[in-house]
């Protein structure tokens, strides 16, 4: 396979929900972080399954060194900078009792913790802990079973994953407290802590998964139009149901519909994954979305994501602490123009002139194909 810009059009349309997410600009940013997951569950299990056919040693070791080299850098830098500044300063606040988790990749665990103190300037990075953690165990996977087996590995996910969901958000919605957040972060539940946890995110790197392993990038149309058809059913179905749950009105408007299902963290989750492989499958085969992804500044913003998303909450802290604005005003957007390029740049200056220094001594693949391949995974 080889390099698709119209993947990294997907990564910045995903940071940018996240970013205007967090600019409160809309609701469901949450839903970038669910696209970067089942991509990296497609792009990951593209490369191993490429590469399976080498001795355990080496594949193992090709595929670590290059993930080390692509995230710890700056992962591990941004880090090592909130360390002096708090040496210095003092801040961020609770980063002396934090700082173990930060540095393991473990911040989605942290949650949990009733001393865990919430900061924007790492509470964002739970995310990498997830993908992080998914990096440790899916290789053995991969590695191990045969096609046949991770077929039914991935469907296993697809259906546990939710069901776990629903049963931790019934045990914990009532026993956590709420723990109040710093600045602008929102107060958090023990459920919604929950939903960080590996075992209740793995469906979307599944789902990913899925698009190499079941050959959906081959599928007829009418496979398609089979596929979401049902799948739009579902969301309906689920959307009424939730909404039903709220109120006895019965003639929902779509949006109502739609935004039941984008916020419900159970099976709602589930179902987004499957609209984003349709979403993915199309920016890698239906031209027209393939060719509006590929554009020079998708392309851009897309190759230095990684770096949008680390820096993209502490630099609006001094955003919102000295601009007053209202979201969707012009004001809001002129400012938020300003973030935006503040962001851009700053990720651009680190992937440029710190992130690739590290990439030069990546170890190369076996495969020409999963070299090709691995320009993707520039996230």
């Amino acid at each position: 396979m080889k390099y698709e810009p119209s993947l990294d059009g997907v990564r910045a349309i995903s940071v940018l929900l996240v970013m205007t997410y967090h600019f409160d600009f809309n609701a469901w940013g949450h839903v970038g972080v669910d696209i970067f997951f089942v991509l990296s569950g497609f792009l990951i299990t593209t490369i191993l399954i490429r590469q399976r056919h080498q001795g355990l040693g080496h594949y193992l070791l090709v595929f670590y060194e290059r993930r080390t080299l692509r995230i710890f850098p700056l992962y591990y830098g941004y880090l090592l900078v909130l360390a002096i500044g708090f040496v210095a300063i003092g801040r961020p606040l609770g980063f002396d009792t934090n700082w173990p988790y930060l540095f393991t990749y473990t911040v989605n665990f942290a949650h949990l913790d009733p001393d865990w103190f919430p900061s924007a300037f790492y509470g964002h990075l739970w995310s990498l802990s997830v993908e992080e953690q998914f990096y440790l165990l899916w290789p053995l996977l991969i590695y191990f079973l045969s096609p046949k087996a991770s077929k039914v590995l991935m469907l296993v996910l697809l259906v546990a994953c939710p069901l776990i969901r629903v049963a931790g958000g019934m045990l914990l919605s009532d026993i956590a407290p709420r723990i109040d957040a710093l600045g602008s972060l929102p107060p958090l539940q023990a459920v919604e802590a929950f939903d960080n946890l590996p075992v209740s995110c793995w469906d979307a790197f599944a789902a990913g998964a899925l698009i190499h392993v079941a050959g959906l990038r081959t599928k007829s149309r009418t496979f398609w139009f089979w596929y979401v058809g049902i799948l739009a059913a579902a969301t309906v179905a689920l959307g009424s149901s939730l909404l039903s749950a709220r109120g006895v009105r019965t003639d929902y408007a779509p949006g109502e519909l739609m935004t039941a299902v984008l916020d419900d963290r159970a099976i709602g989750f589930s179902l987004r994954n499957l609209w984003i492989v349709c979403i993915l499958t199309a920016a890698l085969e239906w031209s027209p979305l393939r060719n509006a992804l590929s554009t020079r500044p998708l392309v851009l913003v897309g190759r230095i994501s990684y770096g949008v998303y680390v820096f993209h909450w502490p630099i609006m802290i001094p955003f919102r602490r000295m601009l007053a604005y209202e979201p969707l005003s012009p004001e809001g957007l002129l400012v938020f123009a300003l973030y935006s390029a503040t962001v851009i740049g700053v990720a651009y200056v680190s992937y440029r002139w710190f992130e690739t220094w590290f990439q030069r001594w990546k170890l190369p693949y076996a495969e020409p194909a999963a070299r090709s391949l691995d320009d993707s995974m520039e996230s």
